[in-house]
């Protein structure tokens, strides 16, 4: 299920077909309703990020690399350097083939708003 999900910012063109949507018509959001499954349940849930180093009201708050990496050490395990946890998680998230292919369906959604109708 959460493949799916996934895939609703992957693979725009061919979600957009299957969900009819016309040109400019972005689903952004699939809502999936089930009961979690006893795995689930008893998985150890990640660390999340304070909300004030995530959550910006009324601004935009600009961190040097320093302080970036400092907010991330909450999610670092004790036993590894941070800055080697932080490369390998960037690298993890943002430098694979997922990552790569949202990044290209998200440029073709503002390149359909970038042109004119044909």
């Amino acid at each position: 299920m959460n493949e799916t999900i996934a895939q609703l910012h992957e693979h725009r063109e061919e979600q957009a077909r299957i969900l009819g949507c016309p040109r400019h018509v972005v689903p952004a959001v699939m809502l999936v309703i089930d009961h979690p499954t006893e795995g689930r349940l008893r998985r150890v849930k990640p660390v999340r990020l304070p909300l004030e180093d995530v959550v910006f009201e009324n601004r935009y708050e600009t961190r040097d690399a320093c302080r970036l990496l400092e907010d991330l050490r909450p999610k670092a395990p004790a036993s590894r350097d941070l800055a080697d946890w932080a490369r390998a998680f960037c690298e993890r998230k943002w430098n694979s083939d997922f990552s790569r292919e949202m990044t290209r369906s998200a440029a073709a959604i503002l390149a359909d708003f970038a042109t004119e109708a044909s």
